[in-house]
């Protein structure tokens, strides 16, 4: 651990004070710098309870954060006390505790059971969503089982019943594959139907693809998307064969609306490609093709192969219901993804399989040109200790923009590899998608060790989007070098949006940030600055009269705000059973139903209310 302005010791005592803002701005560091220390269960325990998140702006979110990227660090029997002692918690936080638990791996009838306590006539809907993300990862049979109660025939009024589907949908039961498509047909007004079909891609390992195309494809001509897909994806082979055969001919059919003539074209390339790869009893062609056939030829086929083809015979059959219910276009385009990982040819079974005996051949494949494998090869990586630290550092710094990119800093983590900081910074710039970024920014979080000047002379060698994405790695050192440095940084224009600035030194805690943000005029200074001007000035003595004023100043400005009813900014629809009993003064629903926020402000990098797991900039916030 570095040396930091404060200890273990020092955070705990702040989070004994009475400034709310404070108290809440000690636990973000102890979850941060301690996330598995004695310390930190102690203050989880105490601001998990309904009472004290009511109190304390943000803290929920703090929690639930912490749950959601910490689970592998979180102590097991510190989290099933958490649920079963005598804690006071709310629903949804139970929900996210089991989770965690959920992730873990261990005990899962027990989770199963502590799910079932959690009352759903008292549940508001994104506990509801968690509770069925928790039975997702289980797999389980009592899992399933509680699961499959919650709706026998998907006929439910509550909302976001796609989640609900695409859960069951991993559970792989043909008996609920066949209800989840017969209902798509049956009550399309009721669903987002190319969202669940989209979720059927998991089973034949196509989500990646899926999620591409949801995007980008149907917003652009055919041609357009193999570019982006070669961009994307430059190594991929199933890419390579489909920009192959996908020529003139097929995109004019495609361009010119044609797109079930294209879907026949391709089902046959696709039962074409098969027949080579398989000894059927009887060649597979349109005019034979059935689940009769499927169910006949199931234990020669790889479990990916016998899903796609189950879900193409579906669009066969259906080619009356398409036409009057759904999107052709994208059924044309979904082919276009199952032609893809036909071609790609990746038999995953054997992949781990051998990857078990040759660390080698595990290489080759973690290498492959896909942001997505198998969980368990995964695993096998993530397991495998230091060996493939300097290859990996040496394939980050050849391909820079590669899909692979993810699970190598996932590694890079998992062995605290400081000598790989350098390179990850690195992988930061202008050219970079996003995603990646942020990516590498959560590898710098979590790596321990590496020091103040590898980050800065990372970061000024960079460009702007370097500067906004790796300035935050200074928050990782709470030390007056650190807040110095960021202050340079704000003068020189290295950093250059005040508040992400501000926040910065909030994060760091020195004095010396404190003394420089403090102005004798503090009218109308926005929240962000007064917030942090109490945090500070309580931690480091500042005169209590002066905190008054910053207090006052930020009461003002947060009514000033509320009258304005700025706060709606979340609509969702009443779900039958699914009351407001957990629900505080954060969330109120009014006469229509929306959820509106009525006290509050949720954090860009805090989940989403909304109960998808994401982070609020990326889902509700956007």
């Amino acid at each position: 651990m570095k040396e930091f302005l404060f200890t273990k010791e020092d955070y705990a005592g702040f989070c004994e004070n009475k400034e709310s803002l404070v108290q809440q701005w000690a636990y973000k560091q102890l979850i941060k710098f301690y996330p598995n220390s004695e310390t930190t269960y102690k203050y989880t325990k105490k601001f998990i309870q309904p009472k004290m998140i009511k109190k304390i702006e943000r803290m929920k979110y703090l929690i639930m954060t912490y749950l959601r990227e910490n689970w592998k660090l979180i102590d097991s029997d510190f989290l099933f006390g958490l649920v079963e002692g005598k804690t006071e918690i709310s629903f949804e936080m139970q929900a996210h505790i089991l989770r965690a638990l959920a992730q873990k791996g261990k005990q899962k009838n027990k989770i199963v059971n502590l799910l079932l306590q959690i009352d759903g006539r008292q549940t508001n809907v994104n506990t509801f969503l968690v509770v069925i993300e928790a039975l997702e990862i289980l797999q389980t049979d009592e899992a399933y089982a509680m699961l499959r109660y919650f709706d026998k025939d998907l006929s439910s009024p509550f909302p976001f019943m796609e989640s609900y589907m695409n859960a069951l949908i991993s559970y792989k039961d043909e008996k609920d594959i066949n209800l989840i498509l017969e209902t798509l047909t049956k009550k399309q007004e009721k669903f987002d139907q190319e969202k669940v079909i989209s979720e059927f891609n998991t089973l034949f390992k196509a989500e990646e693809f899926s999620n591409l195309f949801m995007n980008f494809w149907q917003q652009q001509p055919l041609e357009d998307s193999l570019e982006t897909l070669k961009y994307y994806y430059p190594q991929n082979k199933g890419v390579e064969r489909l920009n192959s055969f996908l020529g003139a001919e097929l995109c004019s059919l495609h361009q010119n609306n044609q797109y079930f003539d294209f879907i026949f074209r391709l089902a046959e390339k696709i039962m074409a490609e098969l027949n080579q790869r398989y000894n059927f009893s009887e060649k597979l062609e349109l005019d034979n093709f059935d689940l009769e056939f499927l169910n006949k030829e199931k234990e020669k086929l790889r479990e990916e192969d016998y899903w796609l083809l189950y879900l193409l015979n579906f669009i066969l059959d259906n080619k009356k219901t398409i036409q009057q219910h759904f999107s052709v276009r994208f059924f044309s385009l979904e082919l276009v993804v199952m032609l893809l990982v036909v071609l790609e040819d990746n038999n995953y079974q054997k992949m781990i399989r051998k990857s078990k005996e040759d660390q080698d051949y595990l290489w080759q494949q973690i290498t492959l040109d896909r942001e997505n494998l198998p969980a368990a090869l995964v695993e096998l990586f993530l397991e495998s200790g230091d060996v493939f630290e300097d290859r990996i550092i040496k394939h980050l710094k050849n391909n820079r923009y590669a899909a692979s990119i993810s699970r190598m800093l996932e590694y890079l983590i998992e062995i605290n590899s400081v000598k790989a900081v350098p390179t990850i910074i690195e992988l930061v710039d202008e050219k970079q998608s996003d995603l990646v970024c942020e990516d590498a920014v959560k590898a710098l979080e979590k790596i321990d060790g590496y020091s103040f000047e590898t980050l800065t002379a990372g970061l000024e060698a960079g460009d702007s989007t370097t500067h906004i994405f790796v300035s935050s790695g200074l928050e990782q050192f709470a030390t007056n070098q650190a807040a110095g440095k960021t202050i340079e940084y704000w003068e020189n224009g290295i950093l250059d949006f005040h508040e992400m600035f501000v926040l910065t030194l909030q994060e760091i805690g020195s004095k010396v940030g404190y003394d420089y943000l403090v102005v004798e005029e503090i009218q109308n200074l926005p929240e962000y600055l007064l917030e942090t001007l109490i945090i500070l000035g309580t931690i480091h003595g500042e005169e209590k009269d002066r905190l008054e004023v910053y207090k006052a100043e930020l009461t003002d400005q947060k009514a000033a705000r509320k009258d304005n009813g700025l706060f709606d900014f979340f609509n969702q629809s009443a779900g039958g059973d699914f009351n407001s009993a957990d629900e505080n003064d954060e969330y109120s629903r009014n006469n229509e139903g929306t959820i509106i926020r009525t006290e509050e402000k949720v954090g860009r990098n805090d989940p989403c209310p909304c109960g998808s797991g994401k982070k609020y900039k990326k889902c509700c916030g956007r």
